[in-house]
């Protein structure tokens, strides 16, 4: 039977780390604001073995889901990045698995 639990990290950026970049930068946050059309979401190895072993992966599907969504929505790209075993393919023709797209489908809002 295939654990189905999830978990989210409890990490968090220490307010030392905002303050050292704003002394450094100037500003909080690198980009101030984000252009859709130029900001791409690059989703790394959210492969099935990988998020069926591992109830943190699964525990960030609905956040990935959710920043997709948006970004796809306000015009901007998501890129998935997957392991292969074949040849290289187009760009165009690389696609999460079904599997993998079926678990983002199913996964509650955050």
């Amino acid at each position: 039977m295939q654990d189905t639990e999830t978990r989210i990290h409890a990490w968090r950026l220490e307010e030392r780390e905002y303050r050292r970049q704003q002394e450094r930068r100037g500003r909080r946050f690198a980009y101030p604001r984000l252009t859709p059309a130029r900001t791409a979401l690059v989703v790394i190895d959210m492969v099935p073995f990988f998020v069926d072993a591992n109830p943190y992966a699964r525990g960030i599907v609905p956040n990935i889901q959710q920043l997709a969504d948006r970004l796809r929505a306000a015009g901007g790209t998501v890129a998935w990045v997957l392991p292969a075993r074949t040849e290289r393919t187009p760009v165009g023709d690389v696609r999460p698995t079904a599997k993998v797209l079926d678990l983002i489908d199913a996964a509650p809002a955050p």
